[in-house]
């Protein structure tokens, strides 16, 4: 025996005998179900009973007097009606870049740049706004032509024709029409005016057409050379070399080989430089080891005597004196220019002390040897070799 999926019916199978109860209780589960039921009549709806929970609640969300397609027309139109921008209420015209931006890719070359819209800007507009990305970085200033209506020059948001590298090879910017020019959008802050010049190497400033690095030297300490002076009045006055930082460890310098202590008056200073000069002749004093200076044939003696150099001037007055000693007469000499311009020994009696008095005639060129800056003389003489060494003190006069 089988039975149905629904009213559980029963269905004999050829192997099973017919029972005349099975008939009738399928009859009577037959007919309950059928009880239940309506019969559909033209024009009407079925029992809510005959729809599911989800399907009642859908049904309870329809308006009271809803219809389906009750739309007959639109925008004058009927039947099968494609819609234009037009045909719904606010919204922008495809061809309107007040209030909605065309974008493109521009061409043209450098600084003379070009944008095709579609569909096309029927005429240039302030406010119209267009998104361009640069087919090529500027290198001045630029202008933009759309849709061949003219060319307009763009300008930063200061109101600046742009720099070089201000528009970047592959990059988005926004530009929007104001009636003359089209201005570049989304800038913010402000620059000066620095160049790299103006900068410290090694730093860096913004710019209008990006970062800029520093070329300026640093120079904080050390001594830097000028290249130049000038005078005015009690003020010497050293350019300072260009294109460079100088800090407070730094100077700057000028070299002069006059610039000493023997130029400037003695009791004044310049620069801090205190000077020894005494107005008048020019004069010097010192200390010199004697040495042996042989046999001089026209002294006709041996000679021991003292070299000087280093002198500002051309003595004409020598005088020499054994250290320790107060009188020549413990060796010593005198050199004095006479009035032709010789020196001889000055009317002393006592030449060359130490031996004897006086000098033999002719004797007297062999005993000194003076020039500008340096002297050579004779101390003392001896008729045997001189092998001592002696210091002697010197004056000597211009």
């Amino acid at each position: 025996m089988q039975y149905t999926s629904n009213l559980n019916l029963k269905k004999p199978e050829s192997s099973d005998a017919v029972n005349i109860d099975d008939l009738n209780g399928n009859a009577d589960l037959l007919d309950a179900a059928v009880a239940g039921k309506v019969d559909k009549v033209a024009g009407k709806g079925l029992s809510t009973e005959d729809y599911t929970t989800a399907e009642k609640s859908k049904l309870a969300g329809v308006a009271a007097g809803a219809q389906v397609n009750a739309v007959t027309s639109v925008a004058g139109r009927t039947g099968a009606v494609t819609l234009a921008v037009g045909d719904v209420a606010g919204a922008a015209p495809l061809d309107d870049y007040i209030r909605q931006p065309g974008f493109g890719t521009t061409g043209g070359s450098a600084n003379t740049y070009s944008l095709t819209l579609s569909p096309a800007l029927a005429s240039y507009a302030a406010g119209v706004c267009v998104a361009v990305k640069i087919n090529v970085a500027n290198t001045g200033s630029s202008t933009l032509n759309v849709n061949g209506l003219g060319a307009k020059t763009i300008k930063d948001s200061k109101g600046n024709n742009l720099t070089s590298g201000k528009l970047v090879l592959g990059s988005i910017y926004t530009l929007r029409y104001d009636g003359a020019n089209f201005i570049l959008q989304g800038e913010g802050g402000e620059y000066g005016t620095a160049v790299a010049a103006d900068v410290l190497s090694g730093k860096t400033v913004g710019t209008d057409a990006g970062l800029v690095a520093g070329t300026m030297i640093n120079r904080s300490t050390g001594d830097y050379s000028s290249s130049s002076q000038s005078v005015s009045g009690t003020m010497l006055k050293l350019p300072i070399p260009e294109n460079a930082y100088y800090g407070t460890g730094a100077n700057v310098t000028r070299t002069d080989a006059n610039f000493v202590a023997g130029n400037i008056l003695s009791g004044k200073s310049i620069f801090g430089v205190a000077g020894s000069l005494i107005v008048g002749k020019k004069w010097a004093q010192g200390s010199a080891t004697s040495s042996s200076m042989g046999f001089i044939s026209s002294l006709g003696a041996y000679g021991n005597g003292i070299s000087v150099s280093g002198l500002a001037f051309k003595p004409t007055i020598i005088i020499t004196v054994r250290s320790g000693s107060t009188f020549l007469s413990s060796g010593g000499s005198v050199y004095v220019e006479n009035l032709n311009g010789q020196l001889n020994n000055g009317g002393c009696t006592t030449f060359t002390m130490g031996y004897s008095e006086g000098l033999p005639s002719g004797a007297i060129s062999a005993c000194f040897n003076i020039t500008t800056g340096s002297f050579t003389v004779i101390c003392y003489r001896s008729n045997s070799p001189i092998s001592a060494t002696d210091l002697f003190n010197w004056i000597a006069v211009e």
